[in-house]
């Protein structure tokens, strides 16, 4: 049977990082529409943090900067993307040149489920955005009031009719390609895990049906073992792989993990304001208003004492309690897993 080829599960994939330019391309055109993007992002990260760092005790200011840390991600994913584009680029030629032969229609089964997937959720990923961006981004742009779509700093007057425009849209232009560029690079990451599940069930659907695949059974003992040794040598390939994706991927997976904690934190010390309704109680003198009043207030500071949550399906509510059990339980999932490779190891 045919070589299948492993990279047309990233088609789109390429398609998307190779428009934000986070894939690279020998044009001296792209080399241009590259430096416009990357000084879109450049001005859009540096005026925004310029700006909470300058205002952060402005509270009508302040509070509009929870967008800080999933916007801050995009930047920083392009850039440790770039820095690794080598190892990416050995990645794509080892699956290329070393990938397995598909040897049953089972196996190509296996393959074509696993590239059609992937395509559909880089697909699915990306439409999804496509509502928030047109909410942020365009329409505020066609009211009657325009304002720009983030709060941020320059040194020059940006609310003139032409500079305004021209701001705008490379703020506009830079938030939409930060949003596709932490989609796209996450994207190709899962694409990556699910490249490995795939040759781990090629595999072991080969040794499972090992006597059936070659021609006389294991009385061939010559083809047998050629293809027993075609597992090992692919099950190698399959480790090489995983450290490369590793090795490229632990910045990223650092900054996605630092970038959503404090965004979690931002949301639960925006919930843990709420408290303060409780304690204005005290400070309204109810004790000098009717009877009436101060039985009222009474009943609304049992209601107060039950705060204000949130909840995630209905489900789990996003508290302080929530977020210590996360981290518990992803420490000892971690631990866990630690635990078996080390004694897999030895």
């Amino acid at each position: 049977m045919s070589h299948s080829n492993p990279l047309e599960a990233f088609k789109l994939n390429t398609f998307f990082l190779k428009a934000l330019t986070v894939w690279h391309v020998e044009n001296p055109t792209y080399r241009l529409y590259k430096i416009f993007v990357v000084f879109s992002f450049a001005v859009t990260f540096f005026s925004a943090w310029i700006c909470a760092l300058v205002n952060y005790n402005v509270s009508e200011i302040s509070e509009n900067f929870y967008y800080l840390p999933a916007m801050s991600t995009g930047p920083l994913k392009y850039a440790i993307f770039q820095k690794n584009f080598t190892n990416i680029v050995n990645l794509t030629h080892l699956l290329e040149t070393q990938y397995a032969k598909i040897r049953t229609e089972n196996q190509k089964k296996i393959f074509d489920e696993s590239v059609i997937f992937e395509r559909k959720v880089m697909k699915n990923f990306a439409i999804l955005i496509i509502p928030t961006c047109v909410a942020m981004f365009i329409v505020p742009y066609f009211q009657d009031r325009r304002e720009m779509p983030l709060i941020v700093w320059f040194p020059f007057d940006y609310k003139q009719p032409v500079v305004f425009d021209l701001v705008y849209f490379i703020l506009a232009f830079a938030c939409i390609s930060i949003a596709y560029t932490n989609v796209s690079t996450d994207a190709f990451f899962y694409t990556c895990l699910i490249q490995i599940e795939t040759q781990c069930e090629i595999v072991s659907d080969t040794l499972r049906n090992l006597d059936k695949i070659v021609t006389n059974g294991f009385r061939n003992v010559a083809e047998s073992r050629k293809i027993f040794i075609e597992c090992i040598e692919q099950y190698n390939v399959i480790l090489r792989y995983t450290k490369i994706v590793s090795d490229t991927y632990q910045g990223i997976l650092v900054v996605q993990f630092f970038c959503s904690l404090v965004a979690l934190c931002l949301t639960m010390y925006k919930l843990s304001l709420t408290e303060d309704l409780y304690f204005a109680i005290y400070e309204m003198h109810w004790y000098d208003a009717s009877k009436q009043i101060q039985n009222e207030v009474f009943i609304f500071m049992g209601q107060l004492e039950k705060p204000i949550v949130f909840y995630v399906a209905n489900i789990f509510s996003l508290d302080l309690d929530t977020f210590k059990k996360i981290m518990q339980k992803a420490w000892s999932f971690f631990t866990a897993l630690k635990n078996m490779h080390d004694i897999r190891n030895n």
